[in-house]
């Protein structure tokens, strides 16, 4: 076994540190970038699905059968998925009430595996 003279242990250790430090660091150099598109199983990340506008509609019809109350929705605010088995969709939606006055709701349906949706909560947002 052939050992390294004792000048070379120092720059051997240098070495690794700077390799440990730069694979540590590499990672975080897109993370931001990333969580934006890609929803990350377990947390909800943004989304950018074209059919939020559908699922919005979804959410109004469904809440206005529990309630009997026509609901109607005037904008999609915000909109997050959350990977699960089948995806969570949180959305904060801008609506009204028997025509009244546009009020915000955060509410979350889920998709199912097959394309089936369900609401699983409505809240008005206090003012």
């Amino acid at each position: 076994m052939v050992r390294p003279d004792m000048n070379s242990r120092p720059l051997i250790a240098l070495v690794a540190v700077a390799c440990f430090a730069i694979s540590a660091c590499a990672p975080l150099r897109n993370v931001n970038r990333t969580a934006e598109r890609t929803p990350v199983a377990g947390g909800y990340g943004r989304s950018a699905d074209t059919k939020d506008a559908s699922v919005a509609a979804f959410a109004a019809r469904e809440e206005s059968r529990r309630t009997g109350t026509p609901i109607r929705v005037v904008r999609v605010l915000t909109s997050d998925t959350q990977v699960v088995v089948g995806t969570n969709l949180r959305l904060r939606l801008a609506a009204q009430r028997n025509g009244a006055s546009t009020e915000t709701a955060d509410v979350v349906v889920f998709r199912d595996l097959r394309g089936g949706l369900t609401l699983r909560s409505w809240r008005w947002v206090a003012r």
